[in-house]
């Protein structure tokens, strides 16, 4: 296709003079969200109880961008609804709609923004309205013009998250395999590889000779924000076989050498960014929100939501309540829960890493763990539910259990003491999506509106799949659409069970649990770091990165941490610098952060003085004064719960041996432990967890208590204090919503 006049769209002058603007797409150009997303569009789930949307909007906001252009395909009229008559950050946002139910992909989405000149600015902001950021936008816009003023061929500069072992698991999609590299130099992307299937990928040559040194990552998360120029419209306008952003422009644009147009990325590492791709995703995303990796956008700022303003309060364990909730007495919520405005819990049920909407009704003895119920739910009496979606007004019967990875629509009901298997979804959709070879969450629009069930529809439910009294049907594999690739050369040759089998596995790497699918995805990513590592070593000449490697090899890991936190603590050296060594060094040796906070307690301890008569007040202050200046990078390395129990190991650790250091150290432990409690580096349920744990194994030879008696009574007291506490502050609870009522 000859290239478009550049006078068909606005002049460079025209772009500069433009407020800053951002095209939001509005649909994800996927379907892992069916059957949900048939009545409601991807960006308006619920995250945290607030819709997906209003985090990507406030993030523009905070950036400093003036124009939104939100691209919508399907569900345009309830997206719009929700702009205009709910959204709280909207209102200081210019927000656009622009609806093209023809649209099918990005490519055609950014062509028809193109043919209407909607974008002025240069440069523009794209970005997928299902990602939650908290990365400085402005920082990467600077960098963008600045290599635009100083080379006219930079059009784009990417954004990516550089990945912790324990944090790909929650948010990088287990079908994810992006290889990319890049100049060392000067961060210019040369290659953009992420096709699940293939196994080996091409660099040209060409390449080779203006860029000393390419690193190839595979530690990347790709954050779908971008700082694009014109120049990418044009791109997509001149070449129509451009339909997904990555996989056909990205992928072929970034080795297009002869052309010589240039992309960069810049890797953010503290800072926060990640797509919801899928329910696993959503708990990921939604679980970093609970944590606070995404301040300041965090419940209890109570600036985001749909319509009425909340109240939510921060308590102890990144717990978060509402207004008007009401929890029973001996009801037991853990950590990392929110719970939404009118919601009652009854007696003796337990509720952990979990996100309960407005207005639910929860029975007494219920257990709720690592799932996400919407608004208006009814979980009765020993009902179980584990890793799984609840939409609006979904009832689960008494003793019903919801294995994980289970979605259940909206308005499902789901029979007395019946079990739903995992990674089952179940809709109460009528009609079959038909197959019109493009695929999109929110492209209700394909067909006809789907056909619901309401109360008065005369429909006899399945109980073999919703038990007696249910209401729904099961959503299946060929709904779902998931294909895959045959293992044999011969396809014939392949059973369909065995194909059926494959096509369970890839649907249960996009949903909530799957362990043995994630362990299988981890093994594989380690394999890759292991063979990168082997590579480096083989084929890196510098004499320096030698020595280093030499060193790591002959020191242990944790003593070379322990080192550092010592001599650069005791240097004056500031403790985030010194994070950003550990962590370097951390990813280079391919270690935990379990095993990184194992090698820093008793580093900081190790700096306490404890000779010439030190009292133990004098060196309880001294601990909690180091520990207070080091916070900061503790609560940086508390990705998972066992980075926690690793704090209460390394303290009793330290405090148990050796003999000479027993003597001082032992009778403070019970102290030490209140301590990293008051900081909040560690739970109440992390250390009633480690206490039972060492009660269970008591007797056991090869777990004998390191601890002595008296120190065994100190941590008792504590024990029965935090058990005190913890019945108080939910009495207390019981109370107020009493009196609120």
């Amino acid at each position: 296709m000859p290239r478009r006049n550049p006078s068909a769209s606005a002049s460079d002058d025209t772009r500069r003079e433009a407020p800053l603007q951002a095209v939001l797409f509005a649909d994800s150009f996927s379907e892992t969200f069916r059957p949900i997303t048939l009545e409601l569009p991807k960006v308006l789930l619920p995250l945290a109880n607030v819709p997906m949307l209003e985090y990507s909007l406030e993030f523009l906001a905070s950036s400093g961008v003036q124009e939104v252009l939100l691209f919508c395909t399907g569900h345009a009229e309830a997206i719009e609804h929700f702009i205009e008559n709910e959204s709280q950050v909207a209102r200081r946002l210019d927000v656009t709609c622009v609806s093209s139910p023809s649209c099918l992909t990005a490519g055609d989405a950014l062509r028809e923004l193109d043919r209407r000149q909607l974008v002025q600015s240069n440069p523009f902001v794209l970005m997928s309205g299902d990602v939650v950021a908290n990365v400085d936008l402005q920082a990467a816009i600077a960098e963008h013009k600045s290599r635009k003023k100083a080379d006219p061929n930079c059009i784009m500069t990417s954004i990516f998250k550089e990945l912790r072992p324990n944090f790909a698991t929650s948010v990088r999609p287990l079908d994810a395999e992006l290889v990319v590299g890049v100049d060392a130099a000067t961060s210019q992307l040369v290659l953009y590889e992420d096709e699940p299937e293939r196994r080996s990928t091409r660099l040209a040559t060409l390449f080779l000779e203006d860029h000393a040194q390419i690193a190839l990552r595979s530690d990347l998360l790709d954050c779908y924000l971008d700082v694009c120029s014109p120049e990418v419209l044009l791109k997509f306008a001149e070449d129509f076989d451009y339909q997904d952003l990555r996989r056909d422009f990205l992928h072929n644009e970034v080795q297009n050498y002869e052309l010589g147009k240039k992309f960069f990325v810049k890797v953010i590492t503290d800072e926060f960014a990640a797509r919801v791709m899928d329910p696993r995703t959503y708990a990921g995303v939604s679980q970093a929100i609970l944590q606070r990796w995404v301040f300041p956008m965090v419940p209890d700022a109570n600036y985001l939501g749909a319509g009425a303003v909340t109240h939510y309060e921060y308590l102890r364990g990144m717990r978060y309540k509402d207004a008007n909730v009401t929890l029973a007495r001996t009801c037991d919520v853990q950590r990392e829960c929110i719970l939404g405005a009118g919601t009652t819990i009854a007696e003796h049920t337990r509720v952990r890493k979990s996100a309960i909407g407005k207005g639910c009704v929860i029975g007494e003895n219920v257990t709720i763990e690592g799932s996400f119920l919407w608004s208006n739910v009814v979980v009765e009496d020993g009902a179980v539910v584990t890793n799984a979606i609840l939409c609006d007004n979904v009832v689960v019967k008494r003793g019903a259990v919801i294995g994980e990875g289970c979605v259940l629509s909206f308005g499902v009901v789901i029979g007395e003491g019946f079990t739903l298997l995992p990674f089952t979804k179940v809709t109460k959709s009528l009609a079959q999506v038909e197959d019109d070879g493009f695929f999109s969450d929110d492209d209700e629009e394909t067909s006809a509106k789907q056909e619901q069930a309401t109360d008065n529809t005369p429909t006899q439910w399945n109980p073999k799949e919703v038990g007696v009294g249910g209401v729904g049907r099961i959503w299946t594999l060929d709904e779902d659409d998931i294909e895959v690739d045959s293992d044999s050369e011969d396809e014939d040759d392949e059973t369909e069970a065995k194909k059926q089998a494959r096509r369970l596995e890839k649907l249960k790497s996009t949903l909530i649990g799957a362990h043995d699918v994630v362990a299988k995805k981890m093994h594989r990513w380690e394999e890759w770091d292991t063979l990168s590592s082997s590579e480096e070593e083989d084929e890196d000449d510098d004499d320096l990165l030698a020595e280093a490697n030499a060193t790591a090899m002959e020191v242990p890991f944790q003593q070379i941490i322990r080192e550092n936190v010592c001599t650069g603590d005791a240097a004056g050296h500031n403790v985030d610098d010194l994070f950003m060594e550990i962590k370097s060094f951390k990813f280079a040796q391919n270690r935990s952060f379990a095993e990184v906070i194992g090698a820093i307690i008793p580093g900081l301890l190790d700096l306490i003085p404890t000779g010439n008569g030190q009292s133990a007040m004098t060196i309880l202050g001294n601990v909690r004064a180091k520990f207070q200046k080091w916070s900061s990078v503790i609560q940086r390395c508390l990705v998972e719960q066992e980075d926690q129990l690793a704090i209460v190991d390394a303290l009793e650790g330290y405090c148990a041996e050796p003999e000479e250091r027993r003597a001082v150290w032992l009778p403070l432990f019970r102290f030490l432990l209140q301590t990293v409690y008051d900081l909040e580096w560690v739970g109440e349920d992390v250390i009633l967890e480690w206490y039972e744990a060492k009660q269970t194994n008591a007797d056991e030879e090869e777990t004998l208590d390191a601890l002595g008696a008296a120190s065994q009574k100190d941590v008792q007291e504590f024990i029965d204090w935090l058990q005190e506490s913890d019945d108080d502050d939910e009495e207390e609870d019981s109370e107020e919503d009493s009196d609120e009522e």
